[in-house]
């Protein structure tokens, strides 16, 4: 299985209290592996981009930084595929509130689908009721 990749901006963890607890969530199997960063959100890219660049990778770390200065997102342990528009079933996966130091964790009664990839509208969604998207729209806000 190929090391860890982190998406959007990784010096969003701010504090050791956030690192600790983010690794603390994690499976202790990947914990210290060298994590890779796939891709940072600034104004010259796009979140097509996003799909492009970290597409096909085991173990992604999503962080992303709302408008309003929380610092949310999302992991997946499984492969993210970016085609078929299938969701990834993931009993490990989970989103999660760094600025609240909480995990959401998914239902285990109902199955626990990790992340969906949605060509025409979302380059990612984690969780089955699309708990959390990243939109191909910039100007969207659903996130």
């Amino acid at each position: 299985m190929e090391n860890g990749a982190i998406s959007l901006c990784t010096k969003l963890v701010a504090t050791k209290a956030q690192d600790d607890k983010l690794m603390s969530w994690l499976k202790s199997d990947i914990k210290n592996k060298n994590w890779v960063k796939c891709y940072t959100k600034t104004t010259r890219t796009s979140n097509k981009q996003w799909v492009s660049k970290c597409g096909g990778k085991w173990n992604l770390l999503t962080l992303i930084k709302t408008s309003g200065g929380k610092v949310i997102g999302g992991y997946n342990y499984q492969y993210f595929r970016t085609s078929g528009g299938n969701y990834v079933g993931d009993t490990n996966a989970f989103l999660f509130s760094l600025s609240n130091l909480h995990k959401h964790s998914g239902n285990q009664n109902v199955g626990s689908y990790g992340i969906y990839y949605h060509a025409t509208a979302y380059s990612a969604c984690f969780g089955g009721g699309h708990d959390l998207c990243v939109p191909l729209d910039e100007s969207s806000k659903a996130w």
